[in-house]
C-alpha cells in the first residue's frame, strides 16, 4: 500500500506538472500500464482503480488512451472491481462527513455516527477486498500502544 501511495502522489504531481516533464509523464504512464498488466492476475480490483486513475486523474496521453479504455472496459465487467472503486470514493466521503468530525478512536472512543455510517456501507461492500476490512476497522477502537 505504501508503494501505491507513492505512485498515486507521483501521478497527482504529473497530472499538474506533466506538461513541464513530458518524458517523465510518458515513462510514468508506461510503468503504470505495465504494473496494471501484472495486477490483473491477482488484484484485478486494484488494476481497475489504476486504469481509472490514468484516465481521470492523469489524463493519459493520446497514445495510451485506447489501452486504458480497453482495460477499463474489460475490468469494469467484474462488479467486484467497480465496487472497489466506488468503495474508495465512499470511504473518502465518509472521512469528510464523519471522520473529520469524530472523536479520536485513539482515545478509546468509538463514534456512534461513524459506526452507523460504516454499517450502512458494509451492506453494500460485503466481500469487497480492502473496503470491507477498512469499514469494519473503523467501527472498532484502536489498540493501545
Amino acid at each position: 500500500m505504501m508503494t501505491e501511495g507513492m505512485a498515486w502522489l507521483r501521478g497527482r504531481y504529473l497530472a499538474r506538472r506533466g506538461k513541464k516533464h513530458p518524458a517523465e509523464k510518458k515513462d510514468y504512464e508506461n510503468s503504470i500500464l505495465a504494473w496494471i498488466e501484472r495486477l490483473k492476475e491477482h488484484a484485478a480490483h486494484r488494476a481497475y482503480y489504476w486504469a481509472i486513475f490514468l484516465r481521470d486523474e492523469l489524463k493519459v496521453s493520446s497514445e495510451n488512451k485506447t489501452a486504458v479504455a480497453t482495460l477499463i472496459e474489460d475490468l469494469g465487467k467484474d462488479r467486484l472491481n467497480t465496487l472497489y472503486v466506488e468503495g474508495l470514493d465512499d470511504i473518502d466521503q465518509l472521512s469528510l462527513e464523519h471522520l473529520a468530525k469524530s472523536k479520536s478512536p485513539s482515545q478509546g472512543i468509538v463514534d456512534s455516527d461513524v459506526v452507523e455510517a460504516c454499517q450502512k456501507l458494509l451492506e453494500k461492500y460485503c466481500g469487497v477486498p480492502v473496503i470491507e476490512e477498512t469499514l469494519e476497522a473503523l467501527c472498532n477502537k484502536t489498540d493501545e500502544a
